[in-house]
């Protein structure tokens, strides 16, 4: 029945009531109600209440968070900026020690050491600052790039319920206040001290943030098809002491986090820091080659440096599966055009996929757009 029916009910010595108040009587408790037309009165009232915070929630969230874009654009305006032929390439401290006597190994090189004045602004900021990261080619309608922005490290952790912790620039920005987007962030388990003494692949993280399309979200589009990645690459990273530092994209793949995710089966990509033993170098390119969607004529080796950009994958819901893009440093011997001219789609079925894409989304590549 509808509500204009129920009022057409009314009495007619209610009729010459004003309007507004019979309505008001209709919604509201009143006197002389029965319980069951009291209860429903109550759930109606209720449920406005709850419907009016929930927009209100829904409006503060992106208050907030237009707020935090617009001081991510201010904190751009501080990226330290090289000209485009300081470039220097520190060869890998493998490479190096061949050629270093024994006193000499273990003591890097003053330039490398040194941090370039153009980061002081940053520094000053926040001390926790160590690189910033960019993708100069994939930018928005005025020319800024969407991927463009400083990189922290701390072994800060904070303390969530249960004695549980998490990274603090996880849920924090770049001031240091509690936000929803984090701010990027390098692994906090192997510092970078110097333009050589890091870990062999620095693990960095960024949320997705969906149609917020800040942090790492748009590097769901690396997922678009084999052309995309064509005019985007390249990725710079820089630490503060490195300056114009390159690395051409070597894997875009999709990986689980837990075991049970893929029936036992897990690359721990985040675990493969250092090349050793356990986590060897010939492992982490396998399984990189094994789930990339695409594929190239590009050499590694484990005398290289490696970056690896991760980001949460939505498909499969809360399965918590990961969109994961490695990158290898550029050298100087590499021909960039010819790599680039090399990548290849690969078909469905010469992928690696975990068993909860396969049950969510099927053995197939999958593109809903960046803000999915």
């Amino acid at each position: 029945m509808s509500m204009s029916s129920e009022l057409s009910g009314i009495s007619r010595d209610k009729k010459q009531e004003n309007f507004f108040l019979r309505l008001l009587k209709y919604f509201v408790p009143w006197k002389g109600d029965g319980v069951g037309e009291i209860v429903r009165k109550f759930v109606f009232v209720a449920s406005i209440v709850f419907f009016c915070m929930s927009v209100q929630a829904v409006v503060d969230y992106y208050e907030v968070d237009v707020q935090e874009v617009e001081r991510q654009q201010e904190i751009s305006q501080l990226a330290p900026v090289f000209p485009e032929d300081d470039v220097e390439y520190v060869q890998p401290e493998k490479d190096k020690n061949d050629s270093q006597d024994d006193s000499e190994k273990d003591k890097p090189a003053e330039s490398e050491q040194e941090i370039s004045p153009q980061w002081n602004a940053l520094l000053e900021q926040n001390k926790d600052t160590i690189g910033w990261i960019r993708i100069s080619t994939y930018v928005d309608e005025n020319g800024d790039p969407y991927i463009n922005y400083p990189v922290m490290w701390s072994e800060k952790q904070y303390d969530l319920s249960g004695g549980n912790t998490e990274d603090w620039y996880l849920h924090h920005n770049f001031d240091n206040h509690w936000n929803e987007s984090g701010t990027i962030y390098a692994d906090w388990r192997v510092p970078i001290t110097s333009a050589d003494d890091h870990a062999d692949n620095i693990v960095i993280y960024g949320h997705h943030m969906k149609r917020l399309g800040n942090m790492f979200t748009r590097l769901a589009e690396y997922k678009s098809g084999v052309e995309f990645l064509k005019q985007n690459p390249i990725i710079s990273f820089d630490t503060l002491y490195t300056k114009n530092q390159k690395y051409i994209i070597i894997g875009c793949y999709i990986s689980n986090i837990q075991e049970d995710q893929d029936d036992g089966k897990l690359f721990d990509y985040w675990r493969y820091r250092n090349f050793d033993d356990e986590h060897t170098f010939e492992s982490f390119i396998s399984e990189i080659r094994a789930r990339s969607w695409y594929s190239s004529d590009i050499e590694c080796n484990a005398d290289d440096d490696y970056i690896t950009l991760s980001t949460c994958s939505n498909e499969c819901g809360n399965s918590k599966l990961r969109w994961v893009i490695t990158a290898r440093r550029v050298k100087p011997s590499d021909d960039i055009d010819a790599l680039v001219g090399s990548y290849k789609e690969k078909a469905d079925g010469d992928i690696y996929f975990p068993r909860n894409w396969i049950w969510s989304v099927g053995n197939k590549k999958k593109y809903d757009g960046w803000w999915y």
